[in-house]
């Protein structure tokens, strides 16, 4: 079922998606390709935070639910060279940084509906040249799927005219037992390193730091509401077929959730600067520890880095990304 919402910020025709299939329900608009609802079958409480109404979003600084590109993450003083040319790009974040694309990046978009069934929605988006200061011209296309099982299944391709950055992301923000934080959590990544970070939370120089204590996850350990978490995991060094990175339950409602990707990188954030004046759709209010976020994507700040695998898409070639999340109870 689609349904109008009303206009976005720049007159577009926002749309909400209901998809469903075996257990999942979904509920997605078109703006930023927001995941706004997602729950279990007979069952009122997500299992992701989302505003309430979905004018919320165009004011949201936290990114809840929706898509962040054409570069997920951070991009140190906004600016990158590619070639013999450097590129300058919208500082949002810190007057000084470019986070997820900029101020008007994908996450602030409003999506065409390419395809649509009863369990599936393809939305798609064109970013032109020079948008936010990122080169060529970019069509985006994003396929969310229910499939049997409890599964999420989200696929992105993307392809441009002339050399880019192109990382994209799902900003979901999980809580699986509509608790007021996430205490009562557990993660586990299949990962024996992450990025080291400066204070505006840029990689540092070196690539690859072992794992602090307080970090290290390779066994379920409960998420540490007290510091502040917002590191990038590192999984591979190249893209590789889907393989299970990372899971997450709650001790509380007894639901695990899997999460495979093909990508090289994990960002985790276990939201320790949420906040707003907005109602969810759990009810609750939007305060710091709400949600974890677990975002599969290229390394941050990477076109400005050595790192082992490019995130720079080029004409002829397709950007492809393949996730899903696995629902249990």
């Amino acid at each position: 079922m689609i349904v109008n919402c009303g206009n976005s910020p720049s007159g577009d025709k926002v749309k909400k998606i209901y998809i469903k299939k075996g257990i999942l329900e979904a509920t997605i608009l078109t703006y930023g390709a927001t995941l706004q609802k997602l729950r279990i079958r007979n069952s009122d409480q997500s299992l992701i935070l989302g505003y309430q109404n979905y004018k919320d979003y165009f004011f949201d600084k936290n990114y809840l639910g929706c898509t962040v590109g054409r570069f997920s993450n951070r991009i140190k003083d906004a600016q990158f060279n590619l070639g013999d040319k450097t590129f300058h790009l919208n500082k949002n974040d810190l007057n000084k940084h470019t986070l997820h694309g900029g101020n008007l990046g994908s996450g602030a978009q409003n999506c065409e509906i390419f395809d649509y069934g009863k369990n599936f929605v393809c939305l798609s988006l064109f970013l032109p040249k020079g948008h936010m200061g990122f080169p060529g011209n970019l069509n985006v296309y994003q396929y969310i799927t229910i499939q049997k099982k409890g599964i999420l299944d989200v696929r992105f391709f993307a392809t441009t005219d002339q050399a880019t950055p192109c990382s994209f992301s799902n900003h979901y923000y999980f809580n699986l037992d509509a608790s007021e934080t996430t205490e009562e959590h557990f993660l586990k990544i299949k990962s024996k390193y992450f990025l080291g970070r400066d204070k505006d939370l840029i990689p540092t120089k070196k690539i690859k730091i072992k794992k602090k204590r307080k970090f290290n996850f390779q066994k379920f350990k409960k998420i540490n509401n007290t510091i502040n978490l917002d590191h990038n995991f590192c999984l591979s060094s190249k893209k590789k077929n889907i393989r299970t990175v990372a899971f997450l339950k709650s001790k509380k409602s007894g639901i695990k959730m899997k999460l495979e990707t093909t990508e090289v990188g994990l960002q985790v954030y276990n939201g320790s600067n949420l906040s707003g004046h907005y109602e969810l759709t759990n009810g609750q209010s939007l305060v710091p520890y709400s949600g974890i976020a677990l975002e599969p994507q290229y390394w941050p700040d990477s076109p400005n880095r050595n790192f082992p695998s490019s995130s720079i898409l080029i004409p002829g070639s397709t950007y492809e990304q393949h996730t899903k999340f696995s629902f249990y109870v």
